[in-house]
């Protein structure tokens, strides 16, 4: 396993044998990080509305996907340097990240791809991009070992690309279209340069339910990195409405971002979390 994640487990160690203390430890250096970003843009939208976000969408996925949701909560800060234009941070960052999960080093595209974007401020080169990235992952599937040893890594990584089951989500695809039409819908009225990577990571989600498929096993994993901050969309587009529309497109996004909690994590049991167990409650029920 990674060193980062390695070294927390042993620092924890020293203190208690408790697997239970270590997991709280590990949530909270996940939350730290998840705090810190979004508390750099309190001033411009709601950030308990974005935390909410964050609870319904990735929590439970975090519970079982431990090491590589520490590395997207860590990459979720680092894309605030990419926000500034502070390459040195943003490098450090990401590269703390890759200690805990070796895949966050796909989220060194982020920098370059965010200044990218905010100079071309095109929905159709967004779009364009994402098909591309596609077209061009199916093409390297068959040579993604060559590819790996390039790089230093070992086929051990192979089944990130290599292990496709093929079929078509379509249900997964269609409930993750509510929040890109609502933010499209509403883009003209907040527009700025930083909210066209957001388009970009709305577009990457849905996109991402199909990943899988197309290109494979876990290549919606890898896609993480660059969907996380979709989190931000709703309370960006709350934010530059009035306090009618507020109420009516959080009330409406929230909606949206529960049911999509119960269906994939109670109804279909996604990531086996639920039913939540605990030592401590479970003393008085």
């Amino acid at each position: 396993m990674e060193p980062g994640y390695l070294f927390l487990n042993y620092l924890v160690s020293r203190f208690t044998d408790s697997y239970n203390v270590f997991f709280g430890v590990l949530m909270a250096l996940q939350m730290f990080f998840v705090m810190r970003a979004l508390l750099v843009f309190r001033n411009r939208m709601p950030v308990w509305l974005a935390l909410l976000v964050y609870y319904f969408s990735y929590y439970n996925i975090s519970l079982n996907q431990m090491r590589q949701s520490a590395a997207c909560a860590i990459v979720l800060f680092a894309c605030t340097y990419a926000y500034k234009r502070k390459l040195l941070p943003f490098l450090i960052v990401v590269a703390f990240a890759c200690t805990f999960h070796i895949s966050a080093f796909v989220a060194f595209a982020i920098y370059p791809l965010f200044i990218f974007l905010r100079r071309t401020q095109s929905y159709k080169m967004m779009w364009s991009m994402v098909i591309m990235g596609i077209v061009m992952a199916l093409l390297v599937q068959k040579s993604v070992d060559v590819v790996l040893a390039t790089m230093g890594l070992n086929a051990d990584y192979a089944h990130y690309f290599k292990d496709s089951t093929h079929g078509f989500f379509i249900t997964k695809f269609l409930i993750t279209l509510p929040m890109p039409i609502i933010f499209f819908c509403y883009r003209k009225r907040f527009f700025r340069k930083e909210t066209i990577y957001l388009a970009f990571s709305l577009i990457v989600m849905v996109v991402a339910t199909q990943a899988r498929e197309l290109i494979g096993n876990d290549a919606e994993r890898i896609m993480n990195y660059f969907v996380i901050t979709q989190i931000f969309a709703l309370p960006f587009v709350c934010a530059h409405l009035n306090k009618t529309w507020q109420k009516v497109v959080g009330t409406l996004g929230m909606c949206f971002y529960v049911a999509y909690w119960y269906y994939m994590f109670i109804y279909n049991g996604y990531h086996d979390t639920f039913p939540y167990t605990s030592i401590i409650l479970k003393q008085w029920l």
